[in-house]
């Protein structure tokens, strides 16, 4: 008995030549998917790059030199030839708030990425190594017993010198047992997976079980902490600077700024107001990306939250 409806070449070509009623969706890079699905992340990420932008062109974008003096032109309130008005030495507030941004980033960037590398190699170690771990936390307790503010102000006295170089390295010693203590607990979780007693029982030797299984792990909440260290760093810097512990004077820096309108917050506050409100800025663009990054790398967190 044949069957009704016989199934040929020709039937499979006719049914291959079908339309598709639903189309498959239009395929997006991960990196659109992320900005889509975490709006923080590229808010966050517009901010800065515009900060970033306003560092890099600050020689085009500042209408005086930030250093130029102008007893005659002192204090002045915002106008057309000083759009911030100018401080108690007749200098341009306007163009020492735009150079300022370049010492904010330098700082923020520098203690990031110094306190993320000396912090992860020391929580590698701390949370591999069974022998060392016990020294290495106690030294680590005891520098965060103290508050980072003072550690720092601290710091900077024994250097006896304000620059760039020395407010990084104070900061980032103030930030270094965070970051070693959050590698040291990623290392404590990752060191008891399979993956990793199958390669120690194949002979891996402890730097490829580190390099290969373990550092990957924990490039991700990494970075994240690290975005919150360059927020914290950048204010740090504004509080040394403020109290006359961070740069010098004569560098054009947020806190600074603020420190020399301080006598005339009653009578100018723009003096220390409009530095104060790119410092916000720049702080809540930072913050906003690892909020951002924060929610792509742990998407349950986001939910929980």
């Amino acid at each position: 008995m044949t069957a009704p409806f016989p199934e040929t070449d020709a039937h499979y070509a006719a049914a291959s030549e079908r339309p598709q009623i639903l189309t498959p969706p239009p395929q997006r890079s991960r990196f659109v998917t992320l900005l889509i699905e975490h709006p923080t992340l590229w808010i966050g990420l517009g901010l800065l790059v515009l900060v970033a932008l306003i560092a890099v062109f600050a020689p085009l974008l500042a209408t005086h030199d930030p250093a130029a003096l102008n007893p005659a032109f002192r204090v002045k309130p915002p106008s057309a030839e000083a759009w911030f008005g100018t401080d108690m030495l007749g200098r341009d507030i306007y163009s020492r708030t735009v150079y300022g941004v370049r010492v904010s980033l330098i700082v923020g960037a520098g203690v990031a990425i110094c306190a993320s590398v000396i912090g992860l190699a020391i929580g590698l170690m701390s949370g591999f190594l069974r022998w060392a771990d016990n020294i290495i936390m106690r030294v680590m307790d005891g520098l965060m017993s103290i508050p980072a503010i003072l550690l720092a102000i601290a710091l900077m006295t024994l250097m006896r010198g304000g620059s760039v170089f020395n407010v990084i390295l104070a900061i980032t010693i103030a930030e270094i047992p965070r970051v070693a203590r959050l590698t040291r607990s990623v290392v404590l979780s990752v060191r008891e997976q399979p993956y990793v007693e199958a390669g120690t029982a194949c002979g891996t030797g402890t730097l490829g079980i580190i390099w290969r299984h373990i550092m990957p792990n924990t490039l991700a909440p990494l970075t994240v902490q690290a975005t919150y260290i360059c927020a914290s760093a950048m204010i740090t810097e504004a509080i040394l600077s403020f109290i006359g512990a961070g740069m010098p004077s004569s560098v054009p820096s947020w806190g600074n700024i603020m420190a020399e309108g301080r006598a005339l917050w009653q009578v100018k506050p723009s003096i220390v107001f409009f530095p104060a409100i790119f410092l916000s800025v720049t702080v809540l663009a930072v913050n906003l990306l690892g909020d951002g990054l924060r929610d792509a790398v742990d998407p349950r967190l986001a939910k929980q939250v």
